[in-house]
């Protein structure tokens, strides 16, 4: 059964500018950049919630074994996951914090700290991305990114979805079990 909910469509991008960035959903895959390929890469799906746009974007994971001619993009991919987890609030500047994986199967087989990445909110800094894949189009389509996750913004709590509201039928009362004090 379909309802009016009084909706409006989401902008398509935001204006450049400082966010809070929710993690809505991810996929996890491999990275295929010339610098990149072959590492584990997290491609996030991300609200703003100031203006309620959508937006994508990338962590990879950098390959602890790498020495080859990629050690600099090691370094980078490691810079960015780091803000992303300080920015969050998972991680905190100069502190320990142990081995861990987005995937909740992979930390127990493995033994690692789980991270669940869902509900995750922190403060970013978002531009546009000036790569548009169509090149045909008279206008280029405007793509938000995120250009920096911030680390010296207030740390913000996990967003827990509201329980969904079922047609499903109550629980019987406790009277039905015979209870005496149910009026």
């Amino acid at each position: 059964m379909a309802t009016f909910g009084n909706r409006e469509a989401a902008p398509m991008n935001s204006k450049p500018g400082e966010y809070i960035l929710r993690v809505t959903g991810f996929e996890k895959g491999v990275a295929k950049g010339p610098k990149t390929s072959g590492w584990v890469q997290y491609e996030l799906r991300l609200l703003v919630e100031k203006t309620g746009s959508r937006m994508r974007s990338f962590l990879v994971i950098p390959d602890e074994e790498v020495m080859d001619a990629r050690k600099a993009s090691k370094e980078f991919m490691g810079q960015q996951l780091d803000c992303f987890l300080m920015s969050t609030g998972v991680c905190e500047k100069d502190r320990a914090f142990p081995a861990f994986s987005f995937q909740e199967e992979e930390a127990t087989e493995s033994g690692l700290l789980y991270v669940p990445l869902l509900g995750l909110r922190g403060w970013a800094i978002v531009g546009y991305d000036d790569s548009d894949k169509n090149k045909e189009r008279a206008e280029p389509q405007k793509y938000n990114k995120v250009v920096v996750w911030l680390t010296n913004k207030e740390k913000l709590p996990r967003h827990i979805a509201p329980a969904v509201q079922t047609n499903a039928a109550p629980p019987a009362p406790e009277a039905a079990a015979g209870n005496p004090d149910w009026s």
